[in-house]
């Protein structure tokens, strides 16, 4: 019994230290994009660094949500702190990859936009 216990500590010392570092340097990227005023036209087919931190964040979400759910059935405190840090990881998520989120709505929606005015023309032609 002893030994599973410590098995798991160990499991969840992983997890919290990745969950720890996956968040510092979610923080960390947003606090540089938002003194850096950077609003760069990047490309939606390209991959930045907002998309490589949403990815990581959004893997490690889905983990912790897996491992919480499961540990608060369990009534385990540590399950209460993999959700509160699930939310926190997808807050972050949400707000590295919305920018570019909107960006490529916004070009989508203006192709929408030009093509169903070209079907009226066409559909008045006849």
């Amino acid at each position: 019994m002893l030994f599973r216990e410590a098995v798991v500590d160990q499991w969840l010392i992983w997890v919290f230290s990745i969950d720890a570092l996956s968040i510092a340097a979610a923080a960390i990227h947003l606090a540089m994009r938002q003194r850096a005023h950077i609003d760069k036209k990047i490309s939606p087919r390209e991959w930045s660094r907002d998309d490589l931190i949403a990815c990581v964040l959004s893997g490690l979400a889905y983990l912790n949500v897996l491992a919480g759910t499961a540990l608060l059935f369990l009534n385990q405190w540590t399950g209460w702190v993999m959700t509160g840090i699930t939310v926190l990881q997808v807050w972050l998520m949400y707000v590295t990859i919305d920018p570019k989120l909107k960006m490529v709505s916004g070009a989508f929606e203006k192709k929408q936009q030009g093509y169903l005015e070209e079907l009226d023309k066409m559909i008045e032609w006849e």
